[in-house]
């Protein structure tokens, strides 16, 4: 598996993998992302730099944005700088197989490397198998709720967050 940052030539891919994932998730109760978002994000998030695809030889088996900002108001985050994690889907061919888990610790190491002392993320309510993967990933949920406005209905996000770990000098445990 490798981690790199997505080109406009992965827009067909990613758009595919998106509609599939949105697919699943109807299927299973989970209505949180549609047709239209979050694949109206991804042109400007590769302009931006920002969007990471994590690839086995060449298939695009999950990606997510890493952001500047990403959700404050309604939530008690812990001081410190952070970045945030968008959009993160793993393509369903590939679920149960550790790529999940295979990004974010991609995604905090390069939020590390841009000084960040946190990783922040947002998942609306009732999304409990993106839950258990930050959960068991070492993330914590802060408290509050942020309500965002969608189509038909409010989405009531919860934040969580993970202080990343920095590197010890040489010599130390």
């Amino acid at each position: 598996m490798d981690v790199r940052r997505a080109e406009p030539a992965d827009l067909p891919q990613l758009k595919a993998m998106y509609q599939k994932i949105v697919a699943h998730m109807d299927r299973e109760g989970i209505r949180i992302w549609d047709a239209v978002y979050p694949a109206v994000c991804f042109p400007e998030d590769i302009a931006r730099q920002r969007l990471y695809v994590c690839t086995e030889h060449r298939e695009i088996a999950a990606a997510a944005a890493l952001c500047a900002s990403g959700g404050e108001e309604g939530l008690k985050w812990s001081g410190g700088r952070a970045l945030y994690l968008n959009r993160l889907g793993v393509c369903v061919d590939f679920l149960h197989r550790g790529v999940g888990t295979f990004l974010l610790k991609n995604a905090a190491d390069l939020a590390k490397k841009q000084n960040a002392e946190y990783l922040r993320l947002l998942v609306v309510d009732g999304n409990y198998p993106a839950v258990r993967l930050y959960q068991k990933n070492g993330y914590t949920r802060v408290p509050g709720i942020r309500e965002e406005p969608a189509a038909d209905r409010i989405l009531y996000e919860y934040g969580f967050e993970k202080k990343i770990e920095k590197d010890k000098p040489d010599g130390e445990k």
